[in-house]
């Protein structure tokens, strides 16, 4: 996936590509890390108001790929449009635009009045799940059995997961295999 942002909160552009997987933004404070997120999530999910235009500016962009496609968030004082895949989108209304939620692979979720974005965590959030009570975790999961797009992504987070525990084994037999090799040169 790519993210391209300009003129969103303090991001003048700004331009990023995630790998598959877990993908962490870090750096000093006041920088636009939350505000990358942000943006993300406004294009994504078709956030309501123009709060967020940097100071100076009538409009944000937010661009992503994902799954070849494309999709264009133009955000303005005046209008608010999607380019997706070359094809344009205004008068947008409220919530997610349904061709959006399809061409990126991305689906805001409803469960128990709820909104749950389970593809991004906030600066200081908890993650997906871990601040419920137990009566809530049950609702949750009774609701969403047979949410298609709910058990894909936990079958694809399962599956993330997996694959990261694989690579971390890899990678700390590469790190054993350079201390003993720096052991023999000693």
């Amino acid at each position: 996936m790519k993210l391209s942002v300009k003129d969103y909160q303090i991001v003048k552009k700004a331009d990023l590509e995630f790998i598959k997987g877990l993908n962490v933004i870090i750096g000093p404070s006041n920088n636009g890390k939350s505000s990358l997120i942000k943006a993300a999530k406004a294009a994504i999910f078709n956030e309501a108001g123009t709060s967020s235009v940097r100071a100076g500016t009538t409009s944000y962009m937010v661009g992503l790929q994902n799954n070849g496609h494309t999709v264009i968030f133009q955000k303005g004082l005046k209008e608010s449009a999607y380019s997706i895949d070359g094809e344009r989108y205004s008068k947008l209304g409220r919530g997610q635009v349904p061709q959006v939620a399809e061409a990126l692979g991305i689906k805001e979720l409803v469960i128990n009045g709820n909104k749950e974005c389970i593809n991004f965590w906030d600066q200081m959030a908890y993650p997906f799940l871990l601040d419920r009570s137990s009566v809530d975790l049950y609702r949750f999961i009774v609701d969403s059995g047979e949410d298609d797009n709910l058990m894909k992504c936990l079958k694809d987070m399962v599956s993330d997961r997996q694959a990261l525990n694989k690579e971390c084994i890899a990678l700390e037999a590469q790190i054993d295999q350079l201390a003993n090799q720096v052991v023999d040169l000693d």
